[in-house]
């Protein structure tokens, strides 16, 4: 999973990163359920971006806090201000 102090909630990652990854996760349909356990890592080359470590269980923190995840559709300066990102911030 991509959502931690270098992912969505970083002031490290640009903002064109941050975008790409939340029109991927968008396009990432949401299981009815998550497995949960040992994470299963991808390989990791020099050019893999954060984009390219969603997956289908990018969706569990959400989930599972019950976060609404609406503020991915609206620009990236806006997203501090929506409430699903500030529930969210909280956990990362």
């Amino acid at each position: 999973m991509v959502f931690n102090r270098r992912g969505f909630f970083s002031k490290l990652v640009n903002s064109t990163v941050k975008q790409e990854m939340a029109l991927k996760l968008l396009e990432i349909l949401v299981l009815e359920s998550f497995r949960l356990g040992k994470p299963v890592f991808l390989k990791i080359v020099r050019q893999t971006g954060l984009a390219n470590l969603l997956g289908p269980e990018s969706h569990t923190l959400f989930s599972i806090l019950g976060v609404n995840t609406d503020w991915l559709t609206t620009p990236i300066h806006l997203w501090i201000e929506q409430p699903g990102y500030q529930e969210a911030e909280k956990f990362v």
